[in-house]
């Protein structure tokens, strides 16, 4: 061979690749990306309600803002909010110890705001059921 061509140069010249033409033999001249299975969903029906519980805590929280803003009454409003805010808390801890994460990888409360043990493992049974 009189001189070495790169490969970017061969390919825009000639159309296709060296791995094509044989020229390189049987490795590509590309790397292969491993591909990643597709990731089951373990308990899809806890997941959906998470999703549910986020967008209804997101529009709840913009119009707790709006009121605010406006200077109205959003006392009904804001408790309404935490306790929603509370119920998602403990579904997120279920679910994230039903996928095996520790309680330290999850969360890291403040000294007076435990999560509530029976609640988390309420939901556990009846979400590890069916």
């Amino acid at each position: 061979m009189a001189g070495k061509i790169s490969r970017r140069k061969f390919i825009g010249v000639m159309g296709t690749s060296l791995a094509a033409l044989g020229a390189v033999g049987s490795e590509s001249c590309r790397s292969k990306r491993a591909v990643k299975p597709k990731k089951v969903e373990e308990f899809p029906a806890l997941k959906k309600d998470l999703n549910g519980m986020r967008a209804e805590l997101k529009l709840l929280k913009r119009n707790l803002v709006g009121i605010r803003k406006a200077r109205g009454d959003f006392g009904p409003l804001a408790s309404q909010f935490a306790k929603k805010q509370r119920v998602y808390r403990h579904h997120h801890i279920a679910y994230a110890e039903l996928r095996g994460k520790k309680r330290n990888q999850i969360e890291r409360p403040h000294t007076g705001n435990p999560p509530n043990e029976v609640e988390i493992a309420n939901i556990k049974k009846r979400y590890a059921a069916g």
